[in-house]
């Protein structure tokens, strides 16, 4: 689901037309109807206290995510980071589709701080979407913005190679351990010494167990479109890609 600018206005005005024929306006309502009248996007502290914050404690928490997340929408199509920030405080009620077109609405829109507010609230995210939000990316920033959340979420150490390697590095001693879900191999690589640089190879077969390959398999399915189908320790499928052995980047 994506809806164009125009789109996000017509379902806002359409709400609100909806709530007038029905009584005076609620909290919920007038906060989406000073949202909708808002002509500058972007928000400011001040602006959030003196303006929103009124509105959103009037509202109980299991209000905040009726009709379908409309309120969180609306409030990313105008760039409203610390109404995002609350709400998403608030509860965590909100509809998998909501959160994902805001994300996509800030990517493609360029809204920086509106992104990072949306992304804290997104506990699913698969390497699919994420390869959307960056197809969809507004500039450079944003792409930015994308690849330090991406870093972030891996968690100190890891990086991702490409769509079907994962490595991690470790210091005292350091070691760097290559994922290979295609080939289905770790390769363990202890650089310097007086020996030079060590390379060992194992098939995941030759594992003890299956703990760290389902971390590392985690991981790089949470941010790559397409990784291989992951068979734990089990390398007895056709393996998807036969590859010479590489040397870790950033060894």
């Amino acid at each position: 689901m994506f809806y164009s600018p125009a789109e996000m206005t017509r379902k806002v005005d359409s709400y609100l037309e909806q709530q007038r024929s029905i009584s005076t306006l609620d909290p919920f309502a007038e906060l989406m109807q000073a949202i909708a009248e808002k002509e500058k996007i972007g928000q400011g502290q001040e602006d959030f206290d003196s303006f929103h914050l009124p509105f959103l404690k009037g509202i109980s928490a299991n209000d905040l995510a009726k009709d379908d997340g409309i309120l969180l929408l609306s409030a990313a199509d105008k760039a409203q980071h610390h109404t995002i920030g609350y709400l998403l405080q608030e509860t965590d009620q909100w509809p998998q589709d909501a959160l994902k077109q805001a994300a996509l609405c800030a990517s493609s829109k360029g809204y920086d701080m509106t992104m990072r507010a949306v992304l804290k609230g997104l506990p699913d995210m698969n390497g699919s979407f994420f390869q959307q939000l960056l197809d969809c990316a507004a500039d450079s920033d944003m792409r930015s913005t994308l690849e330090s959340f991406r870093r972030e979420a891996l968690g100190e150490g890891w990086r991702i190679n490409d769509e079907y390697e994962i490595q991690r590095k470790t210091e005292y001693p350091t070691l760097v351990h290559v994922f290979n879900f295609g080939a289905c191999h770790v390769t363990t690589i202890i650089p310097g010494g007086e020996k030079g640089q060590q390379v060992i190879q194992r098939d995941f077969k030759d594992l003890q167990n299956d703990g760290e390959l389902e971390i590392a398999y985690a991981k790089l399915q949470k941010f790559t479109a397409n990784p291989p189908p992951y068979r734990g320790k089990d390398t007895s499928a056709t393996r998807r890609i036969q590859k010479r052995e590489r040397t870790a980047r950033n060894v």
